[in-house]
């Protein structure tokens, strides 16, 4: 009886173990009895649709490592005459978004994508092209094909991207057929890394600024930028030449920098990662460049110790200090294996130090507050001095905020404009003198504007009853700007009617040294100890040496005269001849400084002709 009670827990434990494999193998193999055996001659027909999805993956890769992350068009947005850099940049025939600019009504915006957006872009670029994938060859040969919709899932790791795509595929061929619902593939990709790595440069770009400390070395290196020269004479230097200097030699020295070399190199950048980075930038893109003052196109830094005060100070020297904004694109570009991703991102230089100088100030961020609210209807209409209607650029400019409100039409313009107590209404037409005139725009009104037609004519100095043809700075100062003409580099000027300050400073090459020259300076000193306490002093003296400098251009002559131009003589002459007295070469530091003293006497004669 015992012995029958031992086989039948036998029996039941083996049931029980039997029941267990059982569930285990379903559980196990589940899938396996699920999935659906694709006959011979069907295989064929399913490897190219998955080589299909594989391809269409891989070319919007190429398309998010090329354009930033992005495959989907980012929103327009247009920049303006201050920063006139899209949200996108034109680069090999592409519109790649930023992933930091600032806009046109200067907010500064980054607009980097997220892994999940890249990866919703790659899906319904896949859905959509999937759609394109050819299959008529498997027709032609007899086969039935019907495809279902798409719906693609993408998920982007650092080494590779996984695509699984949910589409009926019918397939049929004789007495054979198979329905395919899941196709499921893996491509070899370093976007997932390169992206990362991309995120990681922007950040410490945004964070150190390193783009805009490099550039600001080149503008140091290439521009005038602050300093003292020992020179008797103005230093000059023409606006065009400067941002053509500039803008070659931060197209040169951007692409030299990189990542990979020496640490003590120069342009070699610690970015933390051996993958290979590059910056890139062109001349032709679009930059902004400011510097100041200028005066119509001109820096000009005049000497101190030229005038009579040269006696007293025995040298001359000519300080100078130019201040700069510049905003120009930077397209960086990682590369890993063969492929590459790029973005690019905006440079802020303001006032000669990098866009940190942008925290805390009011004007950028009240511009498109005030250029907002639109509330004042104004109407603006604009002639010439023949009443003859222009068409003309109108802007409104109120506490530091500059608005662009639209284009006279015939003259006319009746546009919105924000509310503001003596703003100025600023007119700008080609081939006339630009206004600005001062208007309360708190309630409803008009203005009439009247331009004043410029006029280009050539430009002539005749002194001593001959023509010059040396080096000259004639200066126009007009009631509303003044224009400088470094001579014989510019020989026409643009002027319109009305009264002008004319002043004109010859210089030509001498030989004139001043020698070098001391003097003692001393100060009554307090005296060490208790003899300090008690208030006495002693006499303490030092001399201060002044180096001999070589005036390599001397002041040789010139003037100054008030004339008026009017319209008739301006549209009926081609050439202005500035007439003065014969030039007086120095040969002593007597006669040069008298040459100083007799500019502001000698008067000047103009002629029209």
């Amino acid at each position: 009886m015992l012995f029958g009670k031992k086989g039948q827990v036998t029996i039941f434990v083996i049931v029980a173990i039997l029941i267990i494999v059982a569930g285990l193998s379903y559980f196990m193999f589940r899938d396996v009895s699920k999935k659906e055996v694709i006959p011979t001659s069907i295989e064929p027909v399913n490897t190219q649709f998955v080589q299909c999805i594989e391809d269409y993956t891989l070319e919007g890769i190429s398309l998010l490592e090329a354009n930033g992350g992005h495959i989907d068009s980012v929103d327009f947005s247009p920049g303006s005459r201050y920063y006139p850099s899209s949200s996108k940049l034109t680069f090999a025939g592409a519109e790649i978004p930023y992933w930091f600019y600032v806009s046109g009504a200067g907010i500064s915006r980054t607009q980097v994508p997220e892994l999940e957006d890249m990866e919703k872009e790659l899906s319904s670029y896949l859905e959509d092209k999937i759609k394109l994938c050819s299959l008529q060859n498997f027709i032609n040969d007899g086969y039935n094909i019907e495809k279902g919709l798409p719906i693609a899932n993408v998920f982007i790791q650092d080494d590779y991207v996984d695509v699984s795509l949910d589409m009926n595929l019918f397939i049929q061929k004789g007495d054979e057929a198979s329905s395919i619902t899941s196709h499921e593939t893996r491509i070899n990709s370093n976007l997932g890394t390169l992206y990362s790595e991309a995120k990681g440069v922007f950040e410490k770009e945004n964070t150190d600024y390193f783009l805009e400390n490099y550039s600001i070395d080149v503008l140091r290196l290439y521009t005038p930028v602050d300093g003292v020269e020992l020179t008797c004479s103005p230093m000059v230097w023409s606006a065009n030449e400067i941002y053509n200097n500039l803008t070659e030699a931060l197209e040169v020295n951007t692409m030299s920098l990189t990542n990979i070399g020496p640490n003590d190199d120069y342009f070699v950048l610690d970015l933390s990662t051996e993958t290979k980075i590059s910056f890139m930038y062109s001349k032709d893109w679009p930059t902004y460049f400011e510097v100041n003052p200028t005066d119509n196109g001109v820096l000009v830094a005049k000497p101190v110790g030229n005038e009579q005060g040269l006696g007293i100070l025995g040298f001359c020297y000519v300080p100078y200090h130019f201040v700069y904004n510049l905003r120009h694109p930077v397209m960086v570009r990682l590369e890993k294996d063969g492929e590459s991703f790029q973005f690019p991102t905006m440079v802020l230089i303001e006032g000669n130090v990098p866009r940190t100088s942008r925290k805390g100030e009011s004007i950028a961020s009240n511009a498109p507050e005030l250029c907002n609210y639109k509330n004042s209807e104004i109407s603006v209409s604009v002639y010439d001095t023949d009443l003859n209607p222009v068409d003309a650029e109108i802007r409104f400019d109120c506490f530091g905020s500059t608005c662009d409100i639209g284009t006279t039409s015939n003259g006319e313009l009746k546009e919105n404009f924000p509310q503001c107590v003596n703003g100025f209404i600023n007119t700008k037409a080609e081939g006339y003198q630009d206004s600005r005139t001062i208007f309360s725009t708190v309630n409803e009104g008009s203005l009439v504007v009247i331009l004043d037609k410029l006029y280009e004519k050539d430009l002539e100095l005749n002194f001593g009853g001959k023509k010059y043809s040396g080096n000259a700075i004639v200066t126009f100062s007009g009631e509303d700007e003044t224009k400088t003409i470094i001579y014989p580099e510019q020989k026409s000027i643009n002027l319109s009617q009305g009264f002008y300050n004319i002043s004109v400073m010859l210089f030509e090459e001498s030989t004139l040294k001043l020698p070098e020259s001391s003097e003692e300076y001393c100060i009554d000193a307090p005296r060490s100890g208790l003899l300090g306490l008690a208030g006495l002093t002693q006499k303490q003296c030092s001399t201060i040496t002044v180096p001999s400098q070589l005036i390599s251009n001397a002041l040789v002559g010139g003037g100054e005269t008030v004339y008026s131009f009017v319209d008739s003589d301006l549209s009926s002459s081609e050439k202005i001849i500035i007439v003065g007295d014969e030039i007086n070469v120095p040969t002593s530091l007597d006669e040069l400084q008298n040459n100083y003293i007799l500019i502001d006497t000698n008067a000047l004669e103009v002629r029209l002709e």
